[in-house]
């Protein structure tokens, strides 16, 4: 058995460290925050909860379910309310259901016919050059048109990356779609023959959108209680030091911690990673190259007679061609119960990202006056809120641009230099808390095997 010292407390972090432990490893677990959980934050108050980042966990596998069932959450997951299927995007000022079945898609106004008919035809798309890094929107022109990028994938990608499709790398920010051309040639008929060949092969899973009744801050909490006195919250780590086992120094004392390790896995954010020191060197500093532009998210409580809009459904997202400044609002009381008192709503608005990173970080009354503008000509706000928080991510989500790959490479070049060192993070891993979930699995499945190979 080894000594592991994680660094950092998110869900990839904590996950990784849990994992070590179960097996039998020494782990202590690096925070230089005062809790754990990253980017997942829950806030309750006055009868509200709202999340502060992350608002679900969509599990897209047998393996991550099991996973929850192992730490002991499986049974407490909670599902999102039936009507969470159904989505609304916005077009001419209206937010319009996104069509459920072929037939709904043949009636809708959400794409004109050309674009109906531009889709049928996207099963003769040809091949695509593999040498050739394309961003998403290349990508989507090719396959689906440019109506489709405007009305379908580029909301989507504001919403769920905060980033534009014109400078997302396909490749490594959507590896799904980008694996799935590569080998079926069209989406379309590649989506059908994986579904066939998942079926067959008892591996077809259905996905799931679950959160918790305390919200998604359990997950973390969960995690750290499982490893107990091993977390050390407000520890934040300014350099590691190697020669043959590892050190870490703390940036509280600038002291050498005393304590030797046989492994280092690092699971934070970009922009930290590239400050962490190793002997005394810059080695992380290309980090600070990958952008993470701010975002906030801020949330609105309402009386149900306040807001005109049925709410039926996940919540909305804006292209970046509707004259509105957020990029998207989640109907979070639809979602799941408890979240709003009797009576009221949640509204959870996302607003920055590189479409408008100066829009997220204006003064708080300019903010909520330009949130609740759009929020009552989409869905029909009349009034005050009763309720209001706010929450800004200075650096939010990392952007998986065109050229990310130099970053991957870079991290296994850091890792054959170091013995024992491991990398992971949303800036690797992929920016879901699946991913997260998945990567810190990664860290410590690799971590494992260094340790069996050393003592061999």
């Amino acid at each position: 058995m080894g000594t592991v010292a994680v660094v950092g407390a998110g869900l990839t972090g904590l996950g990784a460290a849990w994992r070590l432990k179960s097996n039998g490893h020494s782990v202590t677990v690096f925070e230089g925050s005062s809790c754990v959980g990253g980017s997942i934050s829950t806030h309750r108050e006055s009868g509200y909860l709202v999340e502060e980042g992350p608002n679900t966990i969509q599990l897209t596998s047998q393996e991550n379910e099991n996973w929850l069932e192992e730490i002991g959450l499986g049974p407490a997951a909670q599902d999102a309310d039936a009507r969470a299927g159904k989505r609304f995007l916005v077009r001419n000022g209206r937010a319009i259901a996104v069509p459920g079945s072929p037939a709904e898609f043949v009636f809708t106004p959400l794409f004109s016919w050309n674009a109906k008919l531009r889709l049928i035809g996207e099963i003769f798309t040809p091949n695509a050059d593999p040498e050739t890094e394309e961003s998403l929107s290349e990508f989507v022109i090719r396959h689906l048109g440019e109506e489709m990028l405007d009305y379908a994938i580029d909301p989507f990608v504001g919403g769920v990356y905060a980033g534009d499709p014109n400078q997302l790398s396909v490749r490594y920010g959507f590896p799904k779609l980008y694996q799935l051309e590569q080998k079926y040639r069209s989406l379309i008929l590649g989506s059908i023959a994986l579904r066939r060949e998942r079926k067959r092969s008892g591996t077809l899973y259905k996905t799931r959108l679950i959160s918790f009744a305390d919200g998604l801050q359990t997950l973390p909490d969960k995690l750290a209680d499982g490893l107990s006195d091993s977390v050390k919250l407000g520890h934040a780590i300014s350099g590691i030091e190697f020669n043959g086992q590892w050190r870490l120094r703390t940036e509280t004392t600038g002291n050498t911690d005393s304590d030797v390790y046989d492994a280092v896995v690092l699971a934070l954010p970009a922009h930290a990673l590239s400050e962490v020191l190793v002997n005394g060197q810059s080695e992380f500093a290309p980090f600070s190259e990958i952008e993470s532009p701010p975002v906030t998210c801020f949330s609105f409580g309402f009386r149900r007679d306040q807001v005109g809009h049925p709410m039926d459904g996940l919540g909305a997202l804006i292209p970046s061609r509707e004259p509105f400044n957020i990029l998207g609002t989640l109907f979070s009381s639809s979602l799941f119960e408890g979240r709003a008192p009797d009576g009221h709503v949640l509204l959870t608005t996302f607003v920055g990202g590189t479409r408008s990173p100066d829009t997220a970080t204006q003064p708080t009354d300019v903010l909520r006056e330009i949130v609740l503008t759009d929020l009552r000509r989409l869905f029909q706000v009349d009034g005050e809120p009763s309720f209001a928080h706010r929450r800004t991510w200075s650096r939010a989500i990392p952007q998986y641009q065109v050229g990310h790959g130099r970053f991957i490479d870079y991290m296994q070049i850091c890792e054959n230099r170091y013995p024992g060192l491991k990398i992971g993070g949303n800036a690797r891993d992929g920016i879901s808390l699946s991913y997260c979930i998945e990567g810190g699995r990664r860290l410590a499945d690799e971590t494992e095997a260094f340790l069996t190979d050393s003592t061999k």
